[in-house]
């Protein structure tokens, strides 16, 4: 029985490591599979963030496209309303000279 009894506790201390190893390896393995996932969804957010960068880059793309075509629209306007106005500023300076003229004709006529 003596032989039993120290042969007894090596067993259970073997069963013992075996057990803690098992469970370090079933923790390493759970740790591992969580890093996966967790690299996983990383990759996921990611992937949505380039997609939302390249959508938003795109609006930008258009917005910018939008900018450059209301500038050259408001660059024409600008340049024809520059036109009436110096059509309209000519055409006021011709007509003073006959204003001043039936003006002076009709002070002359009442003296």
């Amino acid at each position: 029985m003596s032989k039993n009894m120290c042969i007894e506790p090596l067993s259970l201390c073997l069963f013992a490591c075996n057990c803690s190893s098992f469970l370090k390896q079933h923790t390493n393995d759970e740790a591992i599979f969580q890093s996966f996932r967790d690299l996983n969804d990383l990759v996921e957010e990611m992937l949505e963030t380039k997609d939302w960068y390249a959508s938003v880059e795109t609006e930008l793309k258009e917005m910018h496209d939008r900018y450059s075509q209301l500038s050259l629209t408001f660059g024409e306007v600008e340049g024809e309303r520059q036109k009436l106005m110096m059509t309209l500023k000519n055409v006021r300076a011709s007509k003073k000279p006959m204003l001043l003229n039936r003006s002076s004709s009709a002070t002359l006529g009442e003296h």
